[in-house]
């Protein structure tokens, strides 16, 4: 019977593991900051002992030679703030999330100069146990998760502001799960189907984070199917001036894309 309650134990074992990086030659080590650790309720009262543990990480990198590139955001969304108000899905978020960020900037800010706002939105918007929707809903699933997208990229605007307000000399920005697609064949509805699928893959991120925009296509594809997100005055605004330093790249697989008719029987789609 496989007991997961202590697996790697690096919250006690710190000192070790970092000489366990310098030994394997390690000049730079990402890691992630963990919202419920740092502020359980998700705002107001900082737990002290999280803010103790990412001291002592991150001294103890600095100490050995090992560039800290820290994550503010990596799945962890304070459990409170699903229940409170559904968490991604209310723009209420936006000011608990810059509160988080606001944080993490004046106890590390001085050390940390590499910053990451969001861990794979991109997978996130794919995986719905990642950014689950309300079942209950009027409004469709579909909807839901480009509403929460739209807030996410708010977040992370926000984040890039205070970060360049509040670290001196700080880099940030994205880091994105990257999965290419390529053309099944030479035939133009393959290389077109590939395109499109790097578009709402890739492309429907890269350009928020990036320039501020929606791509035209997958913007009328979300007028079409009535799925596009609310926008409010000084969204795009805001999203256009957060101005990133750096992107980041999780890269684990490509894909091979092959034309779908319309019609195609779900039983006819394979996965390469």
């Amino acid at each position: 019977f496989a007991d997961t309650s202590i697996t790697s134990d690096h919250y006690h074992r710190v000192k070790e593991d970092v000489a366990l990086m310098k030994e394997l030659g390690m000049t730079a080590y990402r890691f992630s900051f963990s919202w419920p650790r740092i502020l359980p309720n998700g705002r107001g009262s900082v737990n002290n002992e999280g803010i103790d543990f990412y001291n002592q990480l991150i001294n103890e990198l600095l100490k050995n030679g090992i560039t800290p590139l820290a994550t503010i955001y990596h799945f962890d969304l304070p459990l409170v703030l699903q229940q409170e108000y559904g968490g991604w899905a209310s723009r209420r978020i936006l000011d608990d999330f810059e509160n988080f960020c606001r944080v993490l900037f004046e106890n590390f800010g001085d050390r940390v100069k590499y910053w990451f706002t969001i861990n794979e939105q991109s997978n996130m918007f794919l995986l719905p146990y990642l950014m689950p929707v309300n079942e209950s809903s009027d409004i469709s699933a579909e909807k839901q998760k480009y509403e929460m997208n739209h807030i996410m990229t708010l977040a992370h605007a926000r984040a890039i502001q205070l970060c360049h307000q509040m670290v001196e000399d700080g880099k940030i920005g994205p880091a994105i799960g990257l999965a290419p697609n390529y053309p099944a064949s030479c035939k133009p509805e393959d290389i077109m189907a590939a395109r499109v699928a790097d578009d709402f893959r890739t492309y429907l991120f890269l350009d928020l984070y990036l320039y501020g925009e929606y791509r035209e296509n997958i913007w009328r594809y979300m007028l079409e199917n009535e799925c596009e997100p609310t926008i409010l005055p000084g969204d795009m605004e805001l999203l256009k001036s957060a101005k990133s330093d750096l992107l980041g790249i999780n890269y684990y697989q490509s894909r091979v894309v092959k034309y779908a008719p319309e019609k195609m029987a779900s039983r006819d789609f394979t996965v390469n």
